[in-house]
């Protein structure tokens, strides 16, 4: 699998995305009843909503942010973009088949996670997310599972993570990867998985697969101090 690459520069907001947008370009938004749609989804199958952060800035394409409140059956934060899916991606002719052009993204959070800090340590996830939902537009690309977004630099001052590879949702019922609109089309949802520079550079050594071999026990809720799965990179594996 040829996967798609894209190097981000590592600020909190990535601020120069802004100089790619035209302000009276106009953007994607979805339907009154496709938001719900989307809505209903994301509570159906990750939870009640603790917190809707709305995307004010009408310069760009508008991606709001769901966050649905720890459980004893999920205890963890799970955060899920609201917009994204309401642009159609780019996706290659020879794979598109009418169910990939869409998506939403999501990652899971401890419950200890300080949700409401405007500190970077704890507001990265919800940044770094909200921005690359906006990737595919400027970049005329597209996302799906096994896709990496390498930052190269870490996301925090507290953390060594630099990157992120999508998968499809984790502890999740199968239904919940994709939402079906009143139009036919699927709303897919990929989870962020953050990654390690070394981790990044085993992916593009041995292939998608074998990182996934490496990363088996690694949980999908957010840690930054998890175990690095590749610090010996530069060995030979067989």
């Amino acid at each position: 699998m040829d996967l798609n690459t894209m190097e981000l520069e590592n600020t909190i907001f990535l601020n120069e995305l802004e100089n790619l947008f035209v302000p009276d370009r106009g953007f994607p938004t979805y339907s009154p009843t496709e938001r719900d749609t989307v809505l209903n989804h994301i509570e159906k199958y990750f939870g009640k909503s603790a917190l809707m952060i709305n995307d004010n800035d009408t310069n760009l394409m508008k991606i709001d942010i769901q966050i649905t409140q720890p459980t004893m059956e999920r205890p963890f934060y799970t955060v899920v973009t609201v917009g994204m899916g309401s642009m159609l991606m780019n996706v290659p002719r020879s794979i598109a088949n009418g169910t990939l052009s869409r998506a939403e993204l999501m990652i899971t959070l401890p419950e200890d996670w300080k949700i409401g800090s405007n500190e970077r340590r704890w507001k990265w996830p919800l940044a770094f997310m909200e921005n690359i939902a906006r990737i595919p537009l400027i970049e005329n690309s597209w996302f799906s599972v096994g896709h990496i977004i390498p930052i190269r630099r870490s996301v925090a001052e507290n953390t060594k993570l630099c990157g992120f590879v999508l998968l499809e949702p984790q502890e999740s019922a199968i239904q919940s990867h994709k939402c079906l609109l009143q139009d036919g089309s699927e709303v897919n949802f990929y989870q962020l998985i953050p990654l390690y520079d070394e981790e990044i550079d085993y992916e593009n050594r041995y292939g998608f697969e074998a990182l996934m071999d490496r990363m088996s026990d690694v949980s999908h809720i957010v840690d930054v101090d998890r175990l690095n799965t590749c610090v010996e990179t530069s060995a030979i594996v067989q």
